[in-house]
């Protein structure tokens, strides 16, 4: 039916073809164990972030009070002394942060990774 180098050339198409195939499922598996590997260390990281934002938020909401009492007199202490005017208004931007009442709103609530 075909001629020996025909035939020949075939298996060969066929050879090369299993090779590059196998070539790609290795890959594929690399790719997919790498992607795995870097999953579960984000996993692990990102469970200790979430601990420390935690920290952090409870360490907010206990020093938000002491911050805007502090900052309401550190204002009414500009408003007696004008030298220290000039400080305060380099600063407003971090200053008007923490000035006036403390908003009703609560912070949001931090929420727990899917498992």
């Amino acid at each position: 039916m075909f001629s020996s180098g025909l035939a020949a050339q075939l298996r060969l198409l066929q050879t090369l073809y299993c090779v590059a195939a196998s070539a790609m499922i290795l890959l594929a598996t690399g790719v997919a164990l790498f992607a795995y590997r870097e999953n579960s260390v984000l996993r692990v990281e990102l469970a200790g972030r979430l601990e420390q934002a935690k920290i952090a938020r409870k360490e907010y909401v206990i020093r938000e009070p002491i911050l805007r009492e502090f900052t309401q007199r550190l204002q009414s202490f500009a408003m007696n002394y004008r030298d220290f005017q000039r400080v305060i208004s380099n600063h407003q931007a971090v200053i008007s942060q923490f000035s006036g009442p403390s908003p009703n709103r609560a912070l949001p609530a931090t929420a727990s990774p899917k498992r």
